[in-house]
Formats: structure tokens, sequence, C-alpha cells
């Protein structure tokens, strides 16, 4: 970085520069001269401002200051925060303007991080400034004084291994738990187990023969339970041995081909992990993962959807006997809290009783005796007792605080075993858990999106729990998608990125079928812990259903009565709202574009039919399914479920849980206990039972999934649906009632996420879609959007071919257009609103798609692009890189 120029213009194809003006803090002089500088990368997230901006280092800081801190630098007419990027001494031409105040004594963002942020910012077309603002949204100088980080850092650095107290019954019982419930978990706990010097085939062949043991432990084990002799065995039928060993056998044969396969898991990074059925399992899967990362000495960083998420994945690792730098931060503060308040109250207690002494003095001398003398004498000497009592308790505080300190310095652990990273906390908590993790005393984070630029080391884990969550790939720059964020930071780090989810996106399918990823599934007997039974057409009159229509159908009923004595029952009304669809007037099946099956809707009052991905009109639509060619509007909504239930089961509690609102302002209900009763809850809004789950699970409108218009809907809907019926206790029921893809409903009946992703991907390979080919969503004004398109010229790609099934039933290979659209941007609520702005026009978005291997060349070029529209001040333009959904912006 030495020999880095000083940039006095910005490099971006296509602008020429006639007559080059002086920068806000450069000026010409005469004679070179040799100067110590520090390349700043600014936070100002204009696309067009992505390089380092070179300033001259104060001589007060030449000794402190270092690559990776914070500081203050002019810019313009303003002062604006930055991270140093690097420095050095360097032969300049003009004379810089200084860095006007170093705002942190540490390190924030050390060499591996910076290399992150820069291929980040490369592989999305960003700058690392949006980046850094997420990364660091916050800086608090009172956290750098409240400990000595670096010794922390060291301690932590000295502990080869996991030295805390950790239940280690409970480890061993889920390690168990784990080996024998998944297929490919095994390779998952070696993986996760090896540190950076260990052996992998070695670990993996100890591993094998452990697991072995265990297993025919548990033959054993439940061979005695059944009351089953040698000699009683023998005589059982080869039928009944075979279905009896069929589990075990599976759990054997998977464990010795990942022992066998030892070499080649030293190089694996990616991990797909379908959660078996089992409340809160995902919970207990994830907690065993980071336990062992803890003990192998990895660090960790594990990307959760929520606040709630965050509390039970800590409950989970709490019982094992982990210690979070939020709850040591709470005690701290709690005792300082006490102290001042006591101390507050021993001071108005002395004053007070000094002042009724002083009183009582005085009235004696002037020999004045009542009876309100002698009561102040007794406030007098009530007040002096709560002042000794109170002092006293000060004294213990104050012990207790340093006998806390002493803890934390002289104990054999680590200062903490983790912290957490999340939006809803205080941005003095999210600045004390990034300053631990950049100092290392710190290395494992729990967190939502933004945690997924956390500091950490090399050899790091990387988790996600459901990745395919919409919550992680928001639309708008700069926000990268956490999956493919972490799939990177993973390889940098020489770490391993394990992908939790309960269904499986097709691009998860897309790594496994191409030999990126380990696939990780449950056991047969594992994934039919509950019974799933999807109440059909079909279903219904091979049952005698006498309502084929209903809601509601009897045999519903009859289950749910039936579950009610073992305790309470959960009905699912998702749609809680409701959207305006187009559906095939005849069969009901949600109408789709015939060019691209992309979902079709209205774009205006006269009726006129649009396809919303790649914007090509449907006047003459047929329905592929029945051939019918009219369309009819469809409300989408669950309105008067709860009162339905109260009519078809009078005779039980019936409550209901669903978000706040101006008419349910009482919002959902937390939890319940195990009685007998009926709930009704929206998806975001199930209550928890204490406990245990729940004895029967009924998922109501089903039918309502076919209308949903987003590129993930199938695995978005087996996910939601998968997550539902994990609220369900083992043995317990799940009705799904309704008609929709008979996938989906296979998928979830069966708890098989891979086979509704391998017909997904089928289907994206053969429409060329996402994740076959690579995609970018750019929208904002026409005449941007459409200059941005030509720029970035798409003819020069190399072709984009589907393989698509011709009238002969065979596959063909045929080229698809690389450009979809231009569609119109719907405007929101409060857009359609307000007044037109003076100059503006309309906004459209389009589709680019390229091949694979030409997706980082793609995205080079739109932040070109995306830089000459800024700089030439040519209206907005915005765009997304693997875009989770083609329909909105």
């Amino acid at each position: 970085m030495a020999d880095q120029p000083v940039q006095l213009a910005l490099d971006i194809p296509g602008v020429e520069v006639k007559h080059q003006a002086r920068t806000d803090n450069l000026q010409k002089v005469g004679v070179s001269h040799r100067e110590l500088v520090a390349h700043v990368v600014i936070l100002v997230t204009a696309i067009h401002m992505a390089q380092t901006f070179t300033y001259s280092i104060p001589p007060a800081l030449a000794d402190t200051l270092e690559p990776g801190m914070a500081v203050s630098v002019p810019f313009g007419r303003r002062v604006v925060t930055g991270f140093v990027w690097s420095r050095g001494v360097e032969t300049v031409s003009v004379s810089l303007k200084p860095i006007r105040a170093q705002l942190s004594t540490r390190v924030l963002i050390n060499g591996q991080m910076r290399r992150d942020v820069e291929e980040i910012a490369r592989l999305y077309g960003g700058t690392r400034a949006e980046i850094l603002s997420l990364a660091f949204p916050t800086h608090n100088a009172r956290v750098e004084q409240e400990r000595d980080w670096d010794f922390f850092a060291a301690k932590a650095r000295g502990e080869q291994r996991f030295t805390r107290t950790v239940d280690e019954d409970l480890l061993e019982e889920m390690t168990t738990r784990e080996l024998s419930d998944y297929r490919g978990s095994l390779a998952v706990h070696t993986l996760i187990g090896a540190g950076e010097d260990d052996e992998v085939g070695a670990g993996a062949e100890r591993e094998a023969s452990a697991a072995e043991g265990r297993v025919a432990e548990e033959r054993t084990v439940s061979a005695a339970e059944e009351g089953r002799t040698e000699a009683s065995a023998g005589e059982a039928s080869a039928g009944e041995a075979s279905a009896a060993e069929g589990p075990a056998a599976e759990r054997n044969t998977g464990e010795k081909n990942a022992a066998g396969e030892g070499a080649e898991l030293a190089s694996q990074r990616l991990v797909i992990w379908d959660v078996v059925p089992g409340f809160s399992r995902w919970v207990s899967d994830i907690a065993w993962m980071i336990v062992q990362a803890k003990q192998a000495g990895r660090p960790v960083v594990c990307v959760l959807p929520s606040s709630s998420h965050i509390a039970r994945l800590s409950a989970a690792l709490y019982r094992y006997g982990l210690v979070s730098l939020e709850s040591i931060a709470a005690r701290e503060d709690a005792l300082k809290r006490e102290i001042s308040h006591t101390k507050k109250q021993a001071h108005a207690q002395g004053v007070l009783s000094r002042r009724l002494a002083r009183t009582i003095k005085k009235l004696t001398k002037e020999r004045q005796t009542s009876d309100e003398l002698h009561d102040m004498a007794q406030q007098a000497q009530a007040a002096s007792e709560a002042y000794e009592r109170l002092s006293g308790h000060v004294h213990n505080l104050e012990d207790a605080q340093a006998s806390l300190e002493r803890e934390l310095t002289d104990g054999a652990g680590p200062l903490a075993d983790y912290c957490t990273l999340d939006s809803s906390t205080s941005p003095l908590t999210r600045s004390r858990s990034l300053t631990a993790l950049s100092s290392g005393a710190v290395t494992c984070v729990l967190g939502t999106r933004a945690s997924m630029y956390a500091p950490v080391g090399k050899n790091a884990l990387f988790i996600c729990m459901s990745e395919n969550a919409y919550v992680y790939s928001d639309g708008e720059q700069p926000y990268a998608s956490v999956s493919g964020v972490l799939r990177l930071r993973a390889r940098l780090h020489d770490g391993l990125y394990v992908a939790v989810s309960l269904s499986r996106s097709a691009q998860a399918q897309f790594d496994v079928e191409t030999g990126e990823a380990l696939s990780v599934q449950g056991t047969q007997e594992a994934r039919h812990a509950i019974h799933v039974s999807w109440l059909n057409r079909e279903f219904l009159q091979s049952h005698d259903e006498p309502r084929l229509s209903a809601r509601i159908p009897r045999y519903a009923v009859g289950v749910m009565t039936q579950a009610l004595n073992e305790g309470p029952v959960l009905v699912l009304a998702d749609h809680a709202g409701f959207a305006l669809v187009l559906t095939c007037d005849s069969c009901h099946h949600a109408a789709r574009c015939s060019r691209c099956t992309g979902p079709l809707h209205e774009i205006d009052s006269a009726g006129h039919i649009q396809c919303a991905w790649c914007g090509a009109s449907a006047t003459q639509w047929v329905c592929p399914n029945c051939g019918n060619t009219s369309l009819r509007k469809l409300k989408v909504g669950a309105q008067g479920t709860a009162r339905e239930v109260s009519m078809l089961m009078k005779s039980q509690q019936v409550i209901v849980s669903q978000p706040a609102s101006p008419q349910f302002p009482r919002g959902p209900i937390a939890q319940i206990d195990a009685s007998p009763r009926v709930v009704v809850a929206t998806a975001n809004a199930i209550p928890k039972v204490n406990g245990g789950g729940y004895s029967a699970v009924i998922i109501l409108d089903a039918w309502a999934s076919q209308y949903d218009q987003r590129l993930d809907a199938r695995t978005d809907t087996l996910n939601l649906w998968m997550a539902e019926a994990s609220q369900v206790k083992l043995g317990g029921q799940v009705l799904l009632i309704g008609e929709c893809d008979p996938f989906i409903a296979d998928a979830l009946c069966n708890w098989d996420a891979q086979s509704l992703a391998r017909a997904e991907l089928e289907e994206r390979r053969q429409t060329g879609l996402p994740p076959i080919v690579a995609a970018a969503s750019v929208w904002g004004d026409y005449p941007a959007v459409m200059q941005a398109v030509e720029s970035v010229d798409v003819d020069s790609f190399p072709p984009l071919v589907a393989s698509l099934y011709g009238k002969d039933g065979k596959l063909h290979e045929v080229e698809v257009p690389r450009v979809m659209g231009p569609v119109s941007v719907q405007l929101r609520e409060t857009e359609r609103k307000a007044p037109p702005l003076a100059g503006a026009s309309e906004r459209v978005k389009v589709i680019v798609r390229v091949p694979l291997s030409s997706r980082q060349e793609l995205a080079t070029r739109l932040h070109q692009a995306a830089s000459l529209v800024s700089i030439q001040r040519q209206g907005e333009l915005r765009f997304w890189m693997d875009p989770k959904n083609l329909a909105i912006r």
C-alpha cells in the first residue's frame, strides 16, 4: 500500500474529466516530499466514493494510530468518521489535510476483517463504507476503558481448549442423540471438533469407533427393556429383526462412510443440515455445535432470524454452563447501580442525622424541652443507624464487586463464552460486543443479520438458522445476502459454514448436487417422530367425509377432540391479512406467465395483465392445468377462525393469539400451561407451552399457498409449515387441511426437505432461474435503468442456456433472454398519495441473468454503471445481486 498513488479523480469508465478540480483535502504544491500518510475509508455510502482518501498523520498520532482504528477526518465542509485502511511514508506532491482526531484507542478492524470487507464488497458490487456502516454502526469510547481487553484477549488465546466447567453429562447425552438422529452428523462432529492442527481423518476414525460402541449399547439396552433374551431373539422372524435393526444399521452405515471419507472431510467448507421434527430441536442442534466448536478452540458466528431466537439459543447454552458477556456486564452494571444508589441513600441519611443533631444541640442550649424535641432525637438516632447500616451495605457491595473482578481476572476460563449482536439492544451493548470480538477477548457471537460481519479469526465456524428467510435478503443496497457472505467468509477463514434449516433452499440443493456441500438429514426413525396427515379431497373421500368443502372437516374435529385429552391443540390461521392475486376462474390454480412462469398481475384499472417478473403481456392467457381462458381475482385470508372453531368445539376453551393491532390491542400470548384448550394463532404469535408442546397442530387454508407469487414460495411455505408442525410434541399429530402443491405436502408428510428442493431445482434448471444462473435485479428511474443495462452490455456475456422438455418428452438446451423487463415498479401506499416530484420519471425494474461463471463480472459492471449514474446525477439507480424475489424491487 506504500506505493498507492494519491487519488485526485474518480476512476470511473465513461466519465471524461476535462478540467481537474482541486479536491477538498488536497492542495497543489510545487515540490514533492516524503510524508507519513494514512489511507482512510470514510463512512460516506455514495457508490462513486468507493476508493480510499489520503490524509496526513499528525505527529501526535504517529505512534498510536494503526490500521483498523476509527478516526474523524475533514471531508469538504464536514467532518466525517472513517477507518484507517493502511498507513506508510509516501512521496506526495500535494499538501494533505491532517486527520482531525483518533476516535478509538484499539484496532477495531484487523487485517483479516479488512480483507473480508473488500471481498464482500467486490462480490456484491458494493463499497467498503456500506459494509462498515452495518458491521460497526456504533463506537463508544467508554467501552474501551471498562476493562483491559488486551489482558482478556491474551488470556483467551492462552486457552488452547475450552476450560470452563461444562455439563459433561448433557454434552454426552446430546452427542449420542445427534449421532443417532442424523445421517452425516458424525462427519460434522468430526469437522467441528477438528482444530487447526488436528487430523480430520484420524478424528473421524476414532469417532466412528466410539459411535459404533454407542449404537451397539443402544441395541443392548433396547433389547433388555423389551425383555428379549438371546433365545427369544433367535426365534424371532427375519423380518422383525431387520425392522428392529433398520434405523441402527442406517446410522452405522453413515458413520462408517464418514470415517472412510476423512481425507475428503478436511477440505469441506459447507454443510447443509435439515432439522428433524421436535419442539426447539434446532436450538439443541445448534447449541451442540457451538459447544463442540468451543471445546475445539474455534471462533463461532451464529446468525439467527430474530431476538427471540437469540434468547432461546442463549438459554440452551446456559444449560451447558456457558456464560454470556451480556450477563457479566449486567452483573457489573447492577452492582454499580446499587452501590451508587446506596451511597446516595447513605449520604442523605447522614445529612439528615447531622442536621437533626445540630438542631437538637441548639434547642438544648436554649433549655427547651418538649415532645417535639424528643421526636427529633428519635429521628436523628434512626437516621444515624440507617447511615451506619447503608454504609456497611456499601462496603459489602464493593467487596462483591471486587470479588467479581477477581473472578473474571484470575478465573481459569475466558472473560465470557459468547456475546450477542442484536439490533434491538442499546448502542452501548453492541459496542461492547464488537470491542470484545475485535480484541479477541470473546470469540463466539450470536446475533441477527448484521452479525454476519462479526470480526473473528481463522478456522471459524459460521452457522445460520433458516438461511433462506426473507429477513436475511433485503433488496435495498447495501444489504448483502447472509448465506452468500457466510459462504465467502468460511472460505476466507479456512472455516466451516453450516446452514441449519427446516426446509432446504434451491441454492442449498444445488451446492449438494455439485459436491460443494455435505448433506445432513434425519434418519427414518427421527423424521417420523410425529404423524403428519394431508387432508386433501382424496383423503377426505376415503374417510367418508360428509363436508368435503368445509374449512375444518369432521375428521379434523375428531382429531382435535381426542388430542384435547392430552393437552392443548394449536390451530394455525397463517394468513391474518389478505393479498389480491389472479387465478384461473375454473380450477383456481394461480395464473402464471407462459414465458417465464412468473406471477401475473393487473397493471392498471383497465384490467391489462402483465407478468411481474419479465413484463410480458398476457392478453391471450390459457390455463395450462385445465385450458380455461378466464381469470378471477381472489382474496386470500383467514377471518373469524376463532369463531368458527368455537362453534365446532362448544365445550372447549378457545383463545386467540396474534400480533397487536387496533382491532386486537391485546397482542400475542407469550406462553400457556399444558391444560386442554384450543389456541388459534398466526404463525408469528404462537404461544409457548410450559413443559412441552401441543398435542396436535392443525394447519388451515393450505390452498392459500398456491397463490404466493415469490420465487422461493414453495420452500418458504414448507419452512413455515415445518416450523408450525414442530410445535407438536413427539408422538403428536399434525393435520394439513386443503389442496396445495403435492410436492410441498409430500415433503411435509415425509419430513423430507430434500425432495422438494430437488424438484424446485429441476424447475429452475428448465426456466433458467437462480441458482442455475446468476441474476441481478436493477431498478430506479427509467432512463438510469436503461442506461445501466446498455452499459453493462449483456450481449457480451456467454449465451444463457436452459434445459426444457420438448414435445418429444426429451430435454433440449434452449437459449433464453438475458434481460427480463422492464416492468413498472409498484409504488408504496405513501408514495401513491404523495404529489409527484418535479422532474421525476417512471420507476422500472429489470432482471439481468448471466451464466454463473460471469457473476463477478456482472457485479463489477453494475457497480461501474451505478457509479456513473451517481456522479452524473442522472436519477435513482439501485441493483441487488442474487435477488430472493424477482417480483419486487
